[in-house]
């Protein structure tokens, strides 16, 4: 079959390679290297540098059908409820009102996982750059698929918040389209941010009980400092024992 290609609309991409004005792009925002893959659109201008933002002529293919196709209708069901065949393949086993094709309506607490599913994902938008959202729809789809994928909203929410006050200072050409920002996954930088930011609170937290708990073990002056919360969370971590609280002069 053969397929011509026209253009239908004009997005916005930032490139990962240089490209000239008429080269073929692909969905990796490179210009096309190979014959079958698959094409985003045609760069509009060229791309003198990797991270500029250029406009793709977005294409649709259009196929034409080759000659002697044909269309095979076998009116005779071999089989209870395969339905007719066209061009070899056939139809559904079951009829439209069968059991099987018949789908259940959502449950309420279905419909309340779905609804809080899309107040998540609202939030997190309502974070990007407001002047560079597109798409909203397409936007709102690229975050639940990111949240049902494993990644924790509070940790998304951070990460595009990191990434407006970032690009605060930007022109706004520079500022990537939400649709686009979520399609390429460029939230995944400010995630590592966040969970190495996560890691050092945490090793700065244990470091800060391992203070307290030397402090009690020495029964240093400084202990009168120590609150009854981190002792209870001392404790609770066995770094120290009550017996130890209690010999520092303090209460467990």
């Amino acid at each position: 079959m053969l397929r011509t290609y026209h253009s239908v609309l004009t997005l916005t991409a930032t490139m990962t390679a240089t490209c000239n004005a008429g080269d073929l792009v692909g969905f990796d925002n490179a210009p096309i290297t190979a014959a079958d893959q698959p094409v985003k659109g045609i760069a509009q201008v060229p791309a003198t540098e990797a991270g500029l933002d250029i406009g793709l002529a977005a294409l649709e293919p259009t196929a034409e059908p080759e000659i002697e196709t044909g269309v095979t209708v076998n009116p005779v069901q071999p089989e209870p409820g395969t339905g007719f065949t066209v061009n070899g393949v056939r139809g559904s086993r079951w009829t439209p009102n069968h059991p099987k094709t018949i789908h259940k309506p959502p449950t309420r607490r279905r419909e309340a996982a779905e609804e809080v599913e899309d107040l998540e994902s609202e939030k997190i938008l309502a974070t990007y750059p407001e002047d560079r959202i597109r798409d909203r729809r397409t936007s709102l789809r690229l975050i639940a698929v990111a949240v049902k994928a494993g990644v924790k909203p509070d940790d998304l929410l951070q990460a595009v918040k990191a990434y407006a006050k970032e690009s605060e200072g930007y022109t706004r050409s520079k500022v990537c389209f939400s649709d686009n920002w979520f399609k390429m996954r460029r939230w995944e930088k400010g995630l590592a941010q966040v969970q190495a930011d996560r890691e050092k609170a945490r090793e700065a937290e244990a470091k800060g009980r391992a203070s307290l708990a030397e402090w009690i073990h020495e029964r240093h002056p400084l202990c009168r400092h120590i609150t009854n919360r981190q002792i209870e969370d001392l404790i609770a971590s066995k770094l120290v024992t009550p017996e130890q609280v209690c010999a520092a002069g303090l209460q467990s």
